[in-house]
């Protein structure tokens, strides 16, 4: 019985993935593991999850607990690249980009999330940092355009409805 629902949760988040709705995926990820917190295949949809959401350190955590469970697993790969030198590089500039974005320097922060974006445009967090940026800026044609390429990353986002709202403030 147990084995069954936790196979459905697999086949909606599988499916919110499919249809990009990480947001949603989540939940339904959280969920499953709280009636299997030892399904490997759930944690590493989940770490996998939190990964795009650049959730990195949460990342980890799952992709660690997952192994811990089953030594052999694609987690093994998972923790390889994110303690590789290529993540580390690409977690200083994000890292910097969020330093440049708290002391106001707003160009240098849009330059580091674009470059991030090129590296791996598979990442949301750059397309919302990147959308505020030109909200804050009155750019909203831009940031529309970050929304919309958003959108189609993560349609369940929270902050999208955000932003709408915002615009419809202005």
């Amino acid at each position: 019985m147990t084995e069954e629902l936790i196979y459905k949760y697999k086949i909606i988040s599988l499916d919110y993935i499919k249809n990009r709705n990480i947001t949603l995926a989540i939940k339904t990820l959280i969920e499953g593991l709280e009636i299997n917190n030892r399904d490997v295949d759930l944690l590493n949809i989940l770490g996998l999850c939190f990964y795009k959401k650049c959730l990195f350190n949460e990342a980890k955590i799952v992709f660690e607990r997952s192994l811990s469970i089953t030594a052999r697993n694609k987690a093994k790969r998972y923790l390889e690249y994110i303690n590789s030198e290529n993540f580390k590089l690409l977690l200083a500039d994000y890292n910097e980009g969020i330093k440049a974005l708290k002391n106001r320097e707003l160009n240098k922060a849009k330059i580091s999330f674009e470059d991030i974006i090129k590296r791996e445009n598979e990442l949301i967090e750059p397309y919302c940092i990147l959308t505020e940026i030109c909200i804050y800026e009155n750019k909203y044609e831009e940031a529309i355009e970050w929304i919309e390429i958003l959108m189609k990353k993560d349609i369940g986002n929270e902050k999208i409805l955000k932003y709408i709202k915002l615009k419809k403030q202005d």
